[in-house]
């Protein structure tokens, strides 16, 4: 756990309304390694990027920039849960999200399969992070920051 320790990042973000730095306070920014999976296997190159670890994201997801660079395969709707599509319950006016299946690592964390979402947010978060993690994978972990080891300005 300690290697692990030493690649948190707290990472202070720039507001998505104004630019500023939000405060004092960061973001949980850790190293992932992402692949994509088809049929359970996994499938094409895999990456290491840089994640935000989301509370208030119910589901993961990932930037279109790096579904490009790991050639994902979108499923086809019904392939992955419900959840994943974006909304619980589908109405003419709810158009579903593309879903894809990734395998997500963590090192000395774990591992996951989940389905997760493409996410458009602004590219100067590119620098800082192309992965969310949501309480999807989250749940499943128990973490305790301390004090960062570091601060990285974005």
């Amino acid at each position: 756990m300690s290697q692990y320790r030493d690649r948190l990042d707290l990472t202070p973000i720039p507001s998505a309304t104004t630019g500023e730095e939000t405060g004092t306070y960061g973001y949980a920014i850790v190293p992932v390694t992402i692949q994509g999976l088809i049929g359970g296997e996994v499938s094409g190159p895999s990456r290491i990027e840089k994640a935000l670890m989301d509370t208030g994201a119910t589901d993961s997801a990932i930037h279109p920039a790096l579904i490009r660079d790991l050639a994902l395969r979108q499923l086809d709707l019904g392939q992955g849960p419900v959840s994943a599509l974006g909304a619980d319950v589908m109405t003419e006016q709810t158009k579903p999200e593309p879903v894809y299946h990734v395998r997500l690592t963590i090192a000395d964390i774990g591992e996951w399969d989940p389905y997760v979402n493409r996410r458009d947010f602004p590219e100067r978060f590119c620098r800082l992070f192309r992965v969310i993690i949501g309480t999807d994978i989250l749940q499943a972990c128990r973490f305790r920051v301390q004090r960062p080891r570091r601060l990285v300005h974005p």
